[in-house]
C-alpha cells in the first residue's frame, strides 16, 4: 500500500498554520458517507472555507 500525504491548503478560517508544540492525541474520524474515498474527503473539505 502507498500512503500518499495531501495537506490542505491553509486558510484564515479553518487552517490558520499555528504551529503545535506537540502532539499528546490523534482523533480518527468516521465520515459517515459509506461511498467516500479518501480523495473525495480531501477535496470536500479543500474546497470549504
Amino acid at each position: 500500500m502507498k500512503i500518499q500525504q495531501k495537506f490542505l491548503t491553509p486558510n484564515k478560517f479553518s487552517r490558520p498554520q499555528i504551529p503545535l508544540k506537540n502532539v499528546t492525541k490523534i482523533a480518527v474520524h468516521y465520515t459517515g458517507d459509506p461511498g467516500a474515498t479518501a480523495q473525495n474527503t480531501h477535496d470536500y473539505f479543500e474546497n470549504s472555507a
